[in-house]
């Protein structure tokens, strides 16, 4: 199934720019209404999409729909998508492996042509030649001539999903796990913090990422959270005015911006000690649920929720 929306895409970069004052409606611009974003990927002229219904890529002049009708994508639930420097598209597809497209060709590793021991994919990062895989309660690395497999067998993990990574300096690899905290790996050497020595409030993590400052920033079940090498900082609905404690989603801004979706909470941004607070009654997200964040070139903001896109400017 394919789809054009020339209009619905001229409509996302072209609103109005607002300011952040108590009506966001005008800063916010919603499209693909009723499609669940999982996850972005923003190049310097195409938007990638995870979605529900599909990988979804949007560009200037047309947005395309890639799913099981047009493709050899075998299901319409895309967990996560992220492009090399090369421009190829890697994603997971739902529950049948990695894919990558070139722009002409489908690829596929899993189970029966890799060593990859899980079919399901929930994040990808790229570390110069490396490539790293959230697979199942796993970390997949991948070379241009192996692939090396962590698990609680053989490497300081715990046995719960692996949901997020991010690579903060070469190196230095940040795990997301989804019940036994978040985990550095940096070189040979592991680190897993937690509730019981960080001043993290839920093992259970959603997301990590990093600010141009080096500050890491992960998203928990009891709020966001700020390590600056040294030390942690929990922020959470008791202490600070985020809405809800379910971080589920962050992305960083040039300008050290955290930008945060919320599980039950709309969006929440911070900049030094402003905080500011979109959501469906004072803005255009569609959705209090906020699945995915990403930022694009020109400092837009991208949200995907289980009910549409939102972007904002």
């Amino acid at each position: 199934m394919q789809y054009t929306g020339r209009i619905v895409f001229w409509a996302l970069l072209s609103f109005p720019v607002g300011c952040e004052s108590s009506n966001h409606s005008s800063s916010w611009s919603a499209s693909l209404f009723g499609i669940a974003i999982h996850d972005i990927a923003i190049t310097e002229q195409v938007v990638w999409l995870a979605t529900d219904e599909g990988l979804i890529r949007i560009e200037a002049t047309d947005t395309v729909t890639y799913s099981p009708v047009n493709s050899p994508i075998m299901t319409y639930n895309i967990t996560t998508v992220e492009v090399d420097s090369k421009g190829r598209v890697w994603f997971g597809d739902g529950t049948e492996g990695l894919m990558i497209f070139d722009g002409l060709q489908w690829s596929r590793l899993y189970s029966f042509n890799s060593r990859l021991t899980s079919k399901v994919i929930s994040d990808i990062v790229f570390e110069d030649s490396l490539v790293w895989l959230a697979a199942g309660a796993a970390v997949a690395r991948l070379t241009p001539n192996d692939t090396l497999i962590y698990t609680a067998e053989s490497a300081p993990l715990p046995s719960s999903p692996i949901v997020a990574l991010d690579v903060v300096t070469p190196g230095e690899l940040w795990i997301a796990s989804f019940g036994g905290g978040v985990i550095r790996k940096k070189g040979n050497q592991w680190t897993t913090f937690t509730t019981a020595n960080s001043s993290i409030r839920n093992n259970s993590i959603f997301d990590v990422t990093h600010g141009p400052d080096g500050r890491v920033w992960v998203g928990e079940g009891g709020g966001l959270d700020e390590y600056d090498g040294q030390h942690w900082t929990n922020y959470n609905s008791l202490n600070s005015p985020l809405p809800q404690n379910d971080v589920t989603a962050i992305s960083v801004s040039n300008n050290n911006r955290v930008w945060m979706g919320m599980y039950e909470g709309g969006v929440t941004s911070l900049s030094g000690n402003h905080w500011t607070i979109y959501n469906v009654t004072n803005s255009s997200v569609p959705s209090q649920r906020v699945l995915s964040m990403g930022i694009d070139a020109n400092g837009r903001i991208w949200a995907g929720t289980p009910l549409g896109l939102a972007v904002f400017r």
